[in-house]
């Protein structure tokens, strides 16, 4: 699957999410949402520095990670920028950033 595919596909698991036809309303919960689950994710490794578990839930973390993936998708879309675009640009960015530090070439490929 490609990260088009996924942003396309995640407005079939979203039903009753955006039904209410306020835009800034749904942007603002997704955006929201988005936080709470990268919010999820920082529990796991709290848990772990706290000494509560000796690591992290892998199973757990690829659970959250999805949810944050499922927001970020949503975020995005509903901005008009594609999973794609957000990624290949951030590359640009840290290309940029790090130029002369050892990471040109082709480890750039994409971006």
């Amino acid at each position: 699957m490609t990260l088009e595919e996924y942003q396309r596909l995640i407005w079939r698991t979203a039903k009753g999410f955006y039904e209410t036809g306020d835009t800034d309303k749904v942007r603002l919960v997704a955006a929201m949402g988005l936080a709470g689950e990268a919010g999820e994710v920082l529990e796991l490794f709290k848990k772990r520095f706290e000494g509560k578990t000796e690591t992290v839930d892998r199973a757990r973390l690829v659970e959250e990670l999805g949810d944050v993936l499922w927001y970020l998708a949503m975020v995005a879309d509903l901005h008009g920028i594609t999973l794609e675009e957000a990624a290949c640009g951030n590359l640009v960015k840290l290309r940029e950033r790090h130029s002369g530090s050892g990471l040109d070439g082709d480890e750039w490929e994409g971006g």
